[in-house]
């Protein structure tokens, strides 16, 4: 996706900030060929906004409006057949569209009129009779208001045909209930869209995140379809997974019943039944369809440790599980835990740990922990005495959660620099003597991640994109350690990494990126190695022993296992209902420990590769 696409794409769901509508005027102007969909939009963005001003909004501007857009997107169908026809003569029968115009053309049709929904919807439906009601929710859920702004919808509230809705934040969740007994789960970071009713009933419109749904089958009353750009399901008895991370692709998750599914791009419908997945994209070619793996439900041990974050094996028979101001370790095979190790708070608050992390972590081999606390004091713990060594005062509050590493033998520890009114830069301080060892600079706007490799060469913060009139790609820089210098891989998208892992030898690098795709890098080589189309956020990754197999979790309380060398998904893992936090393999890749939201540590038996 080119810059110019991801800026046009986020016109859709909120206005573009100045330098970003100013960046996008410069590039349209130095990319004629992209240029004519592209202004298209920039002109609807413009009557998106005319909520802004005191008019009243009739049916029949509506209707031109509607006429308009609908000549607009005809006439730029035909000029992209025009021009492909033009540069072969007119004498000759015209070429075949090429498959990258094709989807455009496609996908650009789908954004216009889903834009067109949003602005009908704020204008027209404000009176609209309630379509069900949310049943479920926790962390933030929000609704567009017709000021275009997000505001916070509550538990109880009606949902009515027109809205857009999303969950914000890795702890977001929310339950949907329609009238006609359709249920949709929302996981974090996911936005819908109520459209208004259809010749079957109404209409949900998935555009990113990922969605669970419960349909019943009635012939009684009209039934709810929930659909992607991408596909339609049809209103039937089924329980299936919709998952949107771009909008080149969207993935259907068939988990009970049988359905049917339209392509949105040529309408072509065909039938799934239960055990299967979908993934068609915008392109007219044969959909994706194939058999789910295993799906295990049963662990071989539950460990109730509350609100448990970070969980690792240390080798031999024993782990342990880090959650807020505390830690756990146990022991196998039983399970039983050893001790608990509870950090005091002195004169700040610990943050709570989040699966990058957080303001906390402990070494591979488990003889020492870190915690940073909210007044700026770093706190080394050593384990095996269970008492405090050594207290690293950083001078400034610590304002937000910022990510931690620990050398796998607990020797430094390292953090992004909290002065905001200092260079960016990663420091490392020794944890026997709390001296500064080495301050990494690090050009970026923040730094969500930091993550180290097992053997304590490399060091890989994500650095966000600069903030600023031009951003940039984000950088995934690998830092050597041992040779003290970077290794900087320039990624091919804008996008934002959500979690990252070391394979057991160092020489890979996994990152699990917001548009639905895995990349393994090749840090001997410098180069991309593989690319996972997960076509869903994973929120944490591991990989085999022998590096062969990677497991992510997503944000249904999955965890699922690829072969690196084919892409193939081999098995799933329920270790709960809502984001897996963290999962780990043990050394001998016979163990998976995984722990979810609200959910206690569990163990399962992990099948040897093929």
């Amino acid at each position: 996706m080119t810059r110019i696409e991801e800026l046009t794409l986020k016109l859709l769901h909120e206005p573009l900030a100045e330098p970003e509508l100013d960046e996008l005027e410069r590039l349209l102007a130095q990319d004629d060929s992209d240029a004519r969909p592209h202004l298209a939009l920039l002109d609807l963005d413009a009557a998106l906004r005319a909520e802004r001003q005191p008019i009243e909004v009739t049916e029949s501007a509506v209707a031109r409006l509607t006429a308009t857009l609908a000549d607009r997107v005809q006439r730029g169908v035909v000029a992209e057949i025009t021009a492909i026809t033009q540069q072969s003569g007119w004498h000759r029968p015209p070429l075949p569209v090429p498959p990258h115009r094709r989807w455009r053309i496609a996908f650009m049709t789908a954004a216009l009129l889903l834009a067109l929904g949003v602005w009908y919807g704020k204008h027209t439906d404000r009176g609209a009779a309630s379509v069900g009601h949310v049943e479920q929710a926790s962390g933030a859920l929000e609704v567009l208001t017709d000021s275009g702004r997000f505001e916070p919808l509550e538990v109880g509230a009606p949902l009515r045909s027109g809205q857009t809705i999303r969950t914000r934040g890795a702890d977001s969740h929310a339950v949907l209930q329609f009238a006609d007994a359709t249920r949709l789960e929302l996981s974090p970071d996911t936005l819908v869209r109520l459209m208004t009713g259809t010749a079957t009933g109404n209409k949900v419109l998935v555009t990113s995140g990922l969605v669970r749904a419960n349909t019943p089958s009635s012939a009684r009353h009209p039934q709810t379809v929930v659909a992607t750009p991408q596909l339609e399901v049809r209103p039937g008895e089924a329980r299936f997974v919709l998952g949107v991370t771009s909008p080149e692709s969207g993935r259907l998750d068939l988990e009970a019943g049988a359905v049917a599914v339209e392509r949105s791009v040529d309408g072509r419908r065909f039938d799934v039944a239960a055990g299967s997945y979908v993934v068609a994209t915008m392109e007219p070619s044969d959909p994706v369809i194939r058999d789910l793996p295993t799906l295990l439900v049963q662990p071989g041990r539950r460990l109730d440790f509350q609100h448990a974050r970070k969980i690792n094996f240390l080798g031999g028979h024993a782990g342990l599980a880090q959650g807020p101001n505390r830690l756990w370790f146990w022991t196998e095979p039983d399970g039983e835990v050893a001790f608990e190790l509870p950090f005091r708070r002195k004169h700040g608050s610990i943050y709570s740990q989040s699966n990058f992390g957080g303001c906390g972590g402990v070494s591979a081999d488990g003889k020492t922990a870190a915690v940073c606390t909210n007044d700026g004091v770093i706190h080394i713990w050593d384990v095996v005495r269970r008492q405090e060594r050594v207290t690293i005062d950083l001078h400034t509050p610590i304002p937000q959660l910022l990510p931690m590493a620990l050398a796998p033998d607990g020797s430094w520890v390292a953090m992004p620099e909290p002065d905001p009114n200092q260079p960016p830069a990663i420091r490392l301080w020794n944890t026997l003597s709390g001296e500064e060892l080495a301050a990494i600079p690090a050009a970026a706007s923040s730094i969500p991640c930091l993550t180290v490799s097992r053997d304590g060469r490399y060091l890989a913060p994500m650095l966000s994109k600069p903030e600023g009139r031009r951003a940039q790609p984000p950088t995934l820089l690998v830092w050597d350690l041992a040779m003290r210098q970077p290794l900087s891989f320039l990624l091919d998208r804008a996008t934002t990494v959500r979690a990252v892992a070391f394979s057991p030898d160092g020489q890979l690098l996994a990152t699990s990126w917001h548009d639905g795709k895995v990349r393994v890098w090749d840090l001997t080589a410098r180069k991309l190695q593989h690319t996972l189309e997960v076509n869903q956020l994973l929120y944490c990754l591991a990989f085999t022993p022998d590096g062969r197999r990677l497991a992510g979790g997503n944000s249904m309380g999955q965890v699922k296992l690829w072969d690196l060398a084919t892409g193939e998904e081999q098995l799933r893992i329920q270790a709960g209902s809502r984001v897996t936090w963290d999962l780990a393999i043990s050394t001998d890749g016979t163990r998976l420990a995984a722990v979810a939201h609200d959910a206690p540590v569990t163990i399962w038996g992990l099948p040897a590769g093929k």
